[in-house]
């Protein structure tokens, strides 16, 4: 057996991986409470039953166009990110969603509000949906749908005000495209940049609370500092780990009470603390709760491209550097031994629980594994 040293423990290679659609790019993936996977590949929507094998997803054309992403509502209704914006699919509906027309609310001073405006939606690379809203993300801009009044909004502020912090801190750079999103159980929504994490607020006035880190917490908005979270960080971040530690957080996730993590590129799993409701004033982040803590991501020869994490278990998937393979990771957090399932050449994507907890799946540029 081979014995790969990572960090204060041991990686165990497991015997094999299984998988399916080999040679498609599958993107992402949503599980139904059946335990049926849908996926979003290169090739379309593919549908994959328990038991059974991954088949491609017939009725209508649109349903085989190259997607990225792919979020599901309680009440089955699916959102499809494609090349070129959004697909709704129900059982009976399939309506592809190239663009919208969005509100635009009164501004400060009494402005009076503009009429709607017709939006073009570039490439949906992410989707996240919760029980109130929507939310895609793009190259340029956050997306989304008040799923109780059908009300579009976009904000594409998010991005200048990256820059804008970059330049504050002695480093401009472009932030770059939406790599992930996630909605909390508070209804606020998380997007991972290539050089930021913001968090923005859907409003309560049929639009966003605009700018970096501004929450809403009760009838009250809350501003939060969190320039911790750019790549270039203050010394007294409460993510960074020492002097030359500061770091943008690699990948975020949705834990099992819904609510949003990150890991630090130590393996550092950490949450939000509480927020303050109706503090007019605003609040400066100097900790985070810990949630778990597993050295052994230290080691890894990248940081996590995704993360897991599930009934006490931790699962992270990293690329291959430097001709390496790429490989998953699974174990306890604070376990000195870990398990390691390699994916070859196949680039990972996302990777989430298997609803039974006893595996996991992960899409990759080569297929979907199951470890």
């Amino acid at each position: 057996m081979v014995i790969m040293l990572v960090a204060a423990g041991a990686a165990v290679a497991a015997p094999g991986v299984d998988w399916y659609l080999e040679g498609v790019d599958v993107h992402d993936l949503v599980q139904d409470e059946g335990g049926t996977l849908w996926l979003a590949t290169a090739n379309g929507l593919y549908e994959l039953p328990p038991g059974g094998t991954p088949s491609p997803v017939g009725g209508a054309e649109a349903l085989r166009r190259p997607m990225y992403s792919i979020a599901r509502e309680r009440n089955g209704r699916m959102w499809l990110g494609t090349d070129e914006g959004l697909i709704m699919r129900t059982a009976e509906v399939v309506k592809p969603i190239p663009r919208i027309k969005v509100s635009h609310p009164g501004g400060h001073g009494g402005a009076v509000a503009a009429p709607p405006t017709e939006y073009t939606l570039p490439a949906v690379v992410a989707l996240a949906a919760s029980d109130r809203w929507l939310v895609a993300g793009t190259a340029t801009s956050i997306v989304a749908i008040d799923l109780v009044t059908g009300k579009w909004m976009v904000d594409e502020t998010y991005l200048a005000w990256g820059r804008f912090l970059g330049c504050l801190l002695g480093e401009p750079r472009a932030i770059g495209q939406c790599g992930d999103v996630r909605v909390d159980a508070r209804g606020r929504v998380w997007s991972l940049l290539q050089g930021a994490l913001v968090v923005f607020s859907p409003g309560q006035k049929d639009h966003w609370q605009t700018g970096y880190g501004v929450f809403e917490e009760g009838e009250r908005p809350v501003s939060v500092s969190l320039n911790c979270f750019l790549d270039v960080l203050p010394h007294n971040s409460p993510l960074g780990d020492g002097e030359d530690g500061h770091e943008r957080p690699p990948a975020i996730t949705t834990d099992d009470t819904g609510e949003t993590v990150v890991i630090t590129r130590n393996g550092r799993v950490l949450r939000e603390p509480p927020i303050p409701r109706g503090s007019q004033e605003p609040v400066i982040i100097e900790s985070f709760t810990e949630v778990a803590t597993a050295a052994w991501v230290a080691g890894l020869p990248a940081p996590p491209a995704a993360f897991a994490l599930s009934g006490g278990r931790l699962a992270v998937v990293v690329p291959g550097v430097d001709g390496g393979h790429s490989a998953a990771y699974v174990g306890q957090a604070g376990a000195e031994q870990v398990t390691e399932y390699s994916l070859g050449e196949a680039a990972p994507h996302r990777i989430y629980p298997h609803v039974s907890g006893e595996s996991w799946w992960v899409a990759t540029s080569q297929g979907l594994a199951q470890i």
